[in-house]
C-alpha cells in the first residue's frame, strides 16, 4: 500500500514537515514534526492521524497548569462564593435554591462554562476583605459583572427586598441608612413610620 504523504499537514500542534523512515524495515512510517511550541519530534503517522500525538508533550503540561490555576484554587473563599452562587441558582437541592434559582435568579453566560470561574476572578477583583461577600445591585437581576460587586454584611442588608424604603429631603434610601447617617434609633423611627406619621414627622420628632 503506497505511502500516505502527510507532509504540510497539521495534527493538534503538529505541523509534518516531511517522511522519516521506516523504523528497522518495518511498515510504519515516522515523521518529522514541529510543534507550536518550536520543539521537533519523530512521530509516527499512525498516531498523528489518530490523535494519540498532538503535541510534544506541551499541551499535557499546559492543560494541567490550567487546570491548577483554577483547581489549585477550590479550597479558597473566593472559589467557595463562586460555587456557592452557582448551586444556589442551579441545584434544586440546595436549601437556598427556592430564594434563587426557583425565583428565575441565573448567571451570566460569561461566567460559565470552562473559563467561568477566571472570568469571575478577572471580573470581580480581589475579594476587598473576609468581611466582603458578593452581592447583586439588583437583587431581581442575574449573577454577572454588570450586576454584582464586593460588599460587607451591613451593605448588603441595606439592598434586602424586604429593607424599608423612604424618602426624605429629595432621596429614596433605606430606612436603616437614613437612620444610621441621621444618628437616630432605628426602631424608633421604624414604629414611628409604621404608625403613620411621614418621613419628615418620623426623623424630626414633628
Amino acid at each position: 500500500m503506497p505511502r500516505v504523504d502527510l507532509s504540510g499537514q497539521r495534527f493538534g500542534r503538529l505541523g509534518v514537515i516531511e517522511f522519516h523512515d521506516y523504523p528497522n524495515g518495518g511498515s510504519k512510517a515516522r515523521w518529522i514534526c514541529r510543534c507550536d511550541c518550536g520543539t521537533e519530534l519523530l512521530v509516527y503517522g499512525y498516531n498523528l492521524k489518530n490523535g494519540n500525538t498532538q503535541s510534544c508533550g506541551c499541551y499535557k503540561i499546559d492543560r494541567t497548569k490550567e487546570a491548577n490555576s483554577t483547581h489549585g484554587r477550590s479550597r479558597t473563599a473566593i472559589y467557595h462564593i463562586y460555587y456557592g452562587l452557582l448551586d444556589r441558582c442551579f441545584n434544586p437541592e440546595n436549601k437556598r435554591y427556592s430564594h434563587y434559582g426557583a425565583r428565575g435568579i441565573t448567571v451570566d453566560s460569561s461566567w460559565l462554562g470552562e473559563a467561568g470561574f477566571e472570568r469571575f476572578c478577572e471580573d470581580m477583583g480581589p475579594r476587598p476583605s473576609r468581611k466582603h461577600s458578593i452581592e447583586r445591585r439588583d437583587n431581581n437581576g442575574a449573577y454577572g459583572p454588570n450586576n454584582c460587586r464586593w460588599a460587607t454584611q451591613k451593605e448588603q442588608s441595606r439592598n434586602k427586598r424586604s429593607n424599608r424604603l423612604v424618602s426624605y429631603k429629595g432621596e429614596t434610601k433605606p430606612l436603616s441608612q437614613f437612620c444610621e447617617e441621621l444618628g437616630l434609633p432605628y426602631r424608633t423611627i421604624w414604629w414611628r413610620i409604621n404608625a403613620g406619621w411621614s418621613a419628615k414627622q418620623a426623623f424630626e420628632g414633628l
